[in-house]
């Protein structure tokens, strides 16, 4: 098995995705990073980012070269996220089976 390359500074956003998320599926990535943005758009504040916010910023980070001491707060903040935004899928997909399961149509069953 191949030694990964170093990391040349500033990288661009897939291999900041790579960094930060090393062991997560290639399409669950950016995912996680809108979660991310969701977090920390109006950090500190109570109002809650939107969809069209979270777009924006997504697309300025496409472009966007990180410096090291970004992609580092950036991939400590997502690598201890990562199971509280797991979790809150799970969840959500729960609640959504057993109000499918629990329904007035299977009852009957």
């Amino acid at each position: 098995m191949a030694r990964p390359r170093k990391i040349q500074w500033p990288v661009g956003f897939e291999e900041l995705l790579r960094y930060a998320l090393p062991y997560k599926r290639h399409e669950d990535r950016p995912k996680f990073y809108r979660l991310y943005l969701r977090d920390f758009l109006h950090k500190g504040s109570t109002i809650k980012a939107t969809e069209e916010e979270i777009e924006k910023a997504y697309i300025a980070a496409l472009t966007k070269k990180f410096t090291e001491n970004e992609a580092y707060h950036i991939r400590m903040h997502m690598s201890l996220s990562v199971n509280e935004w797991k979790r809150e899928s799970y969840q959500k997909r729960g609640r959504i089976m057993a109000s499918r399961r629990w329904s007035k149509e299977n009852r009957k069953k």
